[in-house]
C-alpha cells in the first residue's frame, strides 16, 4: 500500500470475512460458511464502513480501507483501466496477512522485480508501473518461467491426461488465473474435447494447498478415464451437499485437512463458460 490510510489492519480481516460469508454463502445451495463460487459473490465493503460518529475500530472499515478492499478483489489495473491480473477472492480474507498490509508487500514479488527484472537492490516497490513493468518482466523471463501455453495438443496426442484442482480461496496463486488458463485451453477446441483429457476442479473454501473453512472431500479411486482416475457425477440430498456435484479420485492436497470434521463438501466444477467478475 502506497497510501498509509488504505492499509487494512489485520484485526479487520475476519470482520471482512464474516460479512462476505453472510452476504454470499447459500446461493450454491449449501449454507456452511463457505462461498461456493467467489466469482458470483458481489460483496460491497461499503456495507461495513464505520458510522461517521463512531471512532473506527476492528469491527468496521474506514472509507479508504473499504476502497482498498474493492481494489484487492478487482486486481491491479493499468492507467487505461485494463486489468493486469486477477485479484484475491472473497472469502480469502483471513489469509491476507503479509499481502494486504502492512508494507512491505509480499517479499517474493518484491525481490523478483528488484533482483531479476531490474537487477537493482535499491529498487523501490512503490515505483512499480503497471503500464510498463509487467511487460518488461514478461519479456525478460516469460520464456523461462511462464507455463501458460494453452496449446496442449502434443501432450494430448501422446495420451496425456490432466486432473487440475485449485483452492477457491488460494491467496498466493490466484484461482481465476487457473480458470483463465483453462478457458484458453478450451478455446483451442471445445469443452467436450478438452474434458476428454483435461478437467479442472475447484475446491471451495481451500487456501493455498491446504487449510481453510472447508474440507477436501473423500475421494474414491475409480478407473475409467482412459486408464487413469476420472470424475463421476453423483446426486445427494444432504443439506451440506449441492444436488449435483462432482467427486474426483484420488485428488487430495494435504493430509492435515482430513483431521477437520466440522465441514465437508465436494469439489466442484465451476461453470467455465460463466462470466467472471
Amino acid at each position: 500500500m502506497i497510501d498509509p490510510a488504505s492499509e487494512i489492519p489485520p484485526c479487520k480481516y475476519h470482520t471482512i470475512n464474516e460479512a462476505v460469508v453472510a452476504a454470499c454463502d447459500g446461493p450454491d445451495g449449501v449454507v456452511d460458511g463457505v462461498v461456493g463460487d467467489p466469482r458470483q459473490c458481489h460483496f460491497d465493503p461499503e456495507t461495513i464502513t464505520c458510522p461517521k460518529d463512531v471512532p473506527p475500530d476492528c469491527s468496521c472499515l474506514t472509507e479508504r480501507e473499504a476502497e482498498a478492499v474493492r481494489q484487492i478483489y478487482a486486481g491491479p489495473h493499468n492507467s487505461a483501466g485494463e486489468q493486469v491480473w486477477y485479484g484475491l477472492e472473497p472469502g480469502s480474507e483471513p489469509q491476507w496477512t503479509g499481502l494486504a498490509s502492512p508494507p512491505p508487500p509480499f517479499p517474493i514479488a518484491v525481490d523478483f522485480y528488484k533482483y531479476f527484472v531490474f537487477q537493482d537492490p535499491t529498487w523501490d516497490w512503490r515505483t512499480l508501473n503497471y503500464d510498463t513493468d509487467i511487460a518488461t518482466a514478461k519479456a525478460k523471463f516469460g520464456d523461462i518461467l511462464d507455463t501458460d501455453n494453452p496449446d496442449l495438443s502434443a501432450f494430448q496426442a501422446r495420451g496425456g491426461k490432466i486432473v487440475g484442482w485449485h483452492g477457491s480461496y488460494d491467496q498466493l496463486i490466484f484461482p481465476q488465473g487457473t480458470i483463465d488458463y483453462y478457458r484458453r485451453v478450451v478455446a483451442q477446441s471445445n469443452l467436450e474435447k478438452t474434458q476428454d483429457f483435461y478437467r479442472l476442479f475447484m475446491v471451495p473454501g481451500m487456501y493455498h494447498c491446504r487449510g481453510g473453512p472447508a474440507q477436501i472431500p473423500s475421494m474414491r479411486s475409480r478407473r475409467s478415464f482412459s486408464g487413469s482416475s476420472t470424475a463421476s457425477r453423483r446426486t445427494r440430498s444432504s443439506p451440506r451437499t449441492p444436488k449435483t456435484v462432482w467427486s474426483l479420485a484420488p485428488v487430495r492436497c494435504a493430509p492435515t485437512l482430513r483431521r477437520r470434521r466440522t465441514r465437508a463438501r465436494a469439489a466442484s466444477t465451476w461453470p467455465i463458460t460463466s462470466s467472471a467478475r
